[in-house]
């Protein structure tokens, strides 16, 4: 049985409308593409660790960085983490606030991660729509 918390339930296509409207962060379940892109995008460490996606023609990949809790700043651990076809990503849209960039995918799902540097990410992703495009 699916569950009723907000963005862990598989959903119909009828809920998509309400999901935008009401400006939630995740559609399609974490078995969707947004939500494993969503997942990966969040590690969990005992250390600490950054997430940082590598774009490429053919992929997205997330590099996890070692970043020190205590005194700050990263250190030398980095490991590989999932990756994802560039063609899965089918669109992107800023959002708000500044740094939050929502990802669409091929299966209709989509979701929010924060970037570090929305300028920059726009370099790598030129087609992005604007804050006020909705979500295709």
């Amino acid at each position: 049985m699916p569950s009723t918390h907000r963005g862990t339930s598989v959903e119909g296509p009828s809920l998509r409308g309400k999901r935008q409207k009401n400006k939630e962060p995740f559609f399609g379940g974490w078995d969707s593409l947004a939500g494993q892109f969503l997942i990966a995008g969040q590690p969990r460490s005992k250390t600490g660790a950054a997430a940082v996606v590598a774009v490429t023609d053919v992929c997205m990949r997330f590099v996890y960085v070692q970043y020190r809790r205590v005194r700050g700043g990263f250190g030398e651990a980095v490991e590989l983490g999932a990756s994802f076809p560039r063609e899965a990503l089918v669109w992107t849209r800023r959002h708000e606030p500044k740094n939050e960039m929502q990802f669409g995918f091929s299966d209709g799902s989509w979701g929010t991660l924060f970037v570090a540097d929305e300028d920059a990410f726009m370099a790598y992703l030129p087609k992005t729509l604007g804050r006020e495009v909705p979500i295709p």
